[in-house]
């Protein structure tokens, strides 16, 4: 659900300044290709190509989860707001402990509709 969202979200947010193109752009090919992947990779795993796509798949989504860190800290920067510290700190957690994620997903849209409200 959160995916169909990013995709806008960071395509906004990357002309905005030039620090943020970086981290949407991988964004977009770490969560979407990673998922992408994994999808195709799961019922395959079974037959000896799907493993490979599985591990292919994992690595793109700890890039996006690892540009997700940058992004918040970057938001952070710029906007001086605490909860993208937090969102940010969740993120890396999420590598380990998944549920971390949601609640980081959380804080990320409570922020950004902070950092909108003011604009």
């Amino acid at each position: 659900m959160v995916l169909k969202y990013l995709k806008p979200a960071s395509e906004t947010l990357s002309p905005v300044s030039p620090e943020f193109k970086t981290p949407c752009s991988l964004i977009k090919t770490g969560y979407y290709y990673g998922v992408l992947i994994l999808l195709v990779g799961i019922p395959l795993a079974l037959i000896v190509v799907g493993l490979p796509l599985i591990i292919i798949g994992v690595i793109l989504v700890i890039i996006g989860k690892i540009e997700m860190i940058i992004l918040s800290l970057r938001l952070n920067d710029r906007e001086k707001n605490p909860i993208y510290i937090i969102a940010g700190i969740l993120f890396t957690l999420s590598i380990i402990l998944p549920l971390a994620s949601a609640i980081a997903w959380i804080l990320l849209y409570i922020g950004l509709n902070n950092t909108i409200s003011k604009y």
